[in-house]
């Protein structure tokens, strides 16, 4: 890829331009102005794509019942934990304060700076040189781009869509690129969702028929966003209609039960290295795959490869706990997800396949262990869900088309699976909480996507244990931590801001 036009020195030039007439009549030596299609494509790949997402958003998944403390008892010192349980301990107790000393939330300023370079490409395109094909998928990719970047930001600070009400106050929305002093009051609801929509709507229609490949934003990926924010929207029909466009492109799973002999899946000391957004490994999901980063798993993001203190691990002990719904003698989904705990082999857990402590750690990607691709990705396995769900939860239902898709995708991470049958649920909201349980073992520590489906599948309450004092901590449903507060430099810098006021939160019990 070739390296992007900086969008610092662009954004100041492109303003100034723009907010002065013709003060300037020459252009000055050492800025660089975007003139052709070429160009502008450039400084969307190097500004854009969501490079460092990973690392920017890893911490969101404290938020969420994948992630739990413990065990201790292994700890030179009960009463130590790891540095990222100091870090992160408000974030994990959904306080009303997530920052501090030792943890800013810089997620929400990243996601604005990445809705901005595709602002600026269709704020500038009819002044481009290029082909009306070449304008046609910047367009495209462009309106990907902002789409996705408020996607997330309506996703985090904003109210869950089917919670609020449309003049319900979502996140500030910009849509020009050039700055103007005061105030950026949070648009509504309608307003945010109404402007992904039409976004990721344009991003479908001019990309349709782009076969690149999966390093840039294409035709398919914005199918599957597009099906993404309806399912949201709760728009079942257009996710179907998008969803089935898509698979009818690239309709194949990766079939993990064909790719490992169960016997030796189930020997304990048996290691894996594979993780399932290896674009090698799984070249016929993966449709996009980005964040490229120099943190290269999620690992190293989320638990501490130490024995002498007590870190964070995926959930695995608690009624909620994560690894408790794979069945490890079938479900092979564990080995092309999860280091598994194996403190006695520190090589191992260097190059990714399992994990140096006595936790469960997310390895779905890392480059030391030969995977290629990048650390973030869309699966065409997500768009099987969608259609699972929106067949199930539309206004007329169709139970057998969901379990069509549903065991489509369970026969090829399930061995000797039994398909599923209408039968095998009393109620329609059983088998969609079937489907919602399918789809947190899919898409765990991908994308935000755990803490997306808690806010939108009825923001169930729950408990966690904060594990060096024993002291549980709740969640209730409905909480007003489903939703983020904007970090406290935007409120101090923005008094117009109206917060997202969250409670203190405090033990209701000790064990």
């Amino acid at each position: 890829m070739k390296k992007g036009i900086n969008i610092l020195t662009f954004g100041f030039a492109l303003a100034t331009l723009t907010g002065c007439g013709d003060f300037l009549t020459q252009e000055a030596q050492d800025l660089v102005i975007p003139k052709t299609v070429t160009q502008y494509k450039e400084l969307l790949q190097g500004d854009g794509y969501f490079k460092n997402l990973q690392t920017t958003a890893a911490w969101v998944h404290f938020l969420t019942d994948d992630m739990a403390t413990g065990p201790y008892e292994y700890a030179d010192d009960p009463t130590k934990i790891s540095s990222s349980m100091e870090k992160y301990k408000q974030i994990f107790l959904w306080q009303a304060e997530i920052e501090s000393d030792q943890f800013t939330d810089d997620l929400y300023a990243y996601l604005y700076n990445q809705a901005l370079p595709g602002t600026i490409c269709l704020e500038m395109l009819d002044d481009m040189e290029g082909s009306d094909t070449e304008k046609r998928i910047l367009k495209g990719q462009a309106s990907f781009q902002r789409a996705m970047a408020f996607f997330y930001l309506a996703n985090l600070y904003g109210p869950a869509y089917n919670e609020a009400q449309g003049s319900d106050p979502c996140v500030p929305m910009s849509l020009t690129a050039t700055a103007t002093p005061g105030s950026y009051p949070r648009k509504t609801v309608e307003e945010v969702w109404g402007q992904i929509h039409t976004d990721i709507t344009t991003a479908v229609e001019c990309l349709d028929g782009y076969e690149a490949g999966v390093y840039e934003i294409n035709y398919k990926a914005a199918l599957l966003l597009a099906s993404r924010v309806a399912l949201f929207m709760e728009n079942y029909e257009e996710a179907i209609t998008y969803a089935e466009r898509l698979l009818e492109l690239a309709p194949t799973l990766f079939d993990m039960v064909g790719k490992i002999d169960i016997e030796t899946y189930l020997d304990p000391g048996t290691e894996y290295e594979e993780g399932i957004l290896n674009t090698s490994l799984n070249p016929d999901e993966i449709l996009w795959t980005f964040s490229q980063s120099s943190t290269q798993s999620m690992t190293s993001l989320l638990t501490d490869a130490l024995l002498t203190s007590m870190s964070f691990t995926v959930s695995n002990t608690e009624d909620s706990g994560l690894i408790q719904l794979y069945d490890r003698n079938k479900d092979v989904r564990m080995a092309f997800s999860f280091a598994d705990p194996d403190p006695d082999d520190l090589f191992a857990s260097l190059i990714g396949c399992m994990s140096s402590t006595y936790v469960y750690s997310p390895c779905k990607y890392n480059s030391y262990a030969g995977m290629t691709g990048f650390p973030m990705g869309m699966r065409n396995a997500e768009a099987y869900l969608t259609l699972a769900e929106a067949y199930a939860r539309k206004a007329n239902p169709d139970k057998s088309r969901a379990l069509d898709y549903l065991n489509a995708l369970l026969k090829t991470r399930i061995v000797d699976y039994t398909p599923l049958t209408e039968a095998d649920f009393a109620t329609d909201q059983e088998l969609v909480e079937r489907i919602w349980t399918e789809r947190r073992k899919e898409l765990c520590f991908e994308e935000l996507h755990r803490w997306w489906d808690m806010r939108r599948c009825g923001q169930k309450g729950f408990t966690r244990v904060w594990g060096v004092t024993d002291e549980t901590y709740e969640i209730a449903d409905h909480d007003p931590a489903f939703t983020l507060n904007f970090p406290k430099k935007e409120r101090d810098f923005d008094p117009g801001l109206t917060p997202n006021n969250r409670p203190i939160r405090t033990p209701v019990a000790s064990n």
